[in-house]
């Protein structure tokens, strides 16, 4: 696996540490840039991006915010010191791990192998549906598993803050991922239930987990149009729906959905803006 460049941790400190927390790997992590839709044909419906590639790459998957139900995610394992440190309360709340540092970690349950990558996270928030968020905060790699010890493994990947007592998980491997879309047009299909940091302004390359509407059935690789559904002025004007960005399905699950936001039109997109799947995954 490549190493990647560390994340840029401070602007000064809270500023800049807010931005790239709301980066995937692949923009933070290797200089990429967003994923590069094709133009959309004269027929494709207002928002709609045409895709000739996949659209989801493997590091924007690794560094998706993971929803799970309201118990939480469970048999995880956590990060127990670093080299220096003989104990978690030793290492200050303010020192960060940093990439390609080592640490030792409580394996989580399951497979567990010298070469194995492990998921680190952070708590993110509870949904109103009651899915619980955790937030990736890196990859790391064992090097290290004896019998009685604490499982030794080094950062290398780091999408955010990374600190000893933060969860560890099993890595979940992604599922196939899609080629293109299918222009679709369907009802409201989901809500923005929460954003990282809750920025104020919407921007490029943001991640937002949506709860999905009874029925939905979204999958990674789907197209989301943001909008703003029709609404009546005071004067009694009618004023017609409008489309506010477009998103792309990273994670999909029973307790929310994943999405990058990867095109911004107008007005204001946050928590309880509705959006309707526009293009299918295929």
């Amino acid at each position: 696996m490549t190493l990647h460049t560390p994340v840029p941790r401070f602007r000064p400190l809270a500023t800049l540490l807010g931005m790239f927390a709301l980066l995937p790997a692949t923009v933070v992590a290797q200089g990429g840039t967003a994923p590069s839709p094709a133009p959309a044909s004269a027929d494709a419906p207002e928002g709609f991006i045409q895709q000739r590639s996949v659209t989801v790459h493997p590091g924007e998957f690794r560094a998706a915010p993971l929803v799970y139900g309201p118990a939480g995610p469970t048999g995880i394992g956590r990060v127990a010191g670093a080299p220096g440190t003989s104990d978690a309360f030793s290492f200050s709340n303010g020192d960060q791990l940093q990439l390609g540092d080592r640490l030792y970690l409580v394996p989580p349950d399951g497979p567990l192998t010298v070469g194995g990558v492990l998921i680190v996270a952070d708590s993110g928030a509870v949904l109103p549906g009651g899915g619980r968020v955790m937030l990736p905060t890196g990859m790391v790699r064992v090097e290290r598993v004896a019998a009685g010890e604490a499982v030794t493994a080094r950062v290398i990947e780091q999408y955010g803050p990374m600190r000893i007592g933060q969860p560890v998980m099993q890595y979940q491997q992604p599922v196939a991922m899609p080629t293109g879309f299918v222009a679709v047009s369907d009802p409201i299909a989901a809500t923005v239930a929460w954003r990282p940091l809750s920025p104020v302004l919407p921007g490029m390359m943001q991640w937002m987990v949506l709860e999905a509407s009874a029925g939905a059935n979204l999958v990674p690789g789907d197209q989301l149009t943001l909008v703003r559904p029709p609404v009546r002025t005071r004067d009694g004007v009618t004023l017609p729906e409008e489309s506010l960005g477009t998103a792309i399905v990273v994670r999909s699950g029973e307790y929310g959905v994943t999405a990058l936001l990867i095109r911004i039109q107008s007005g204001v997109i946050t928590e309880g803006t509705v959006a309707r799947r526009t293009g299918a995954a295929r």
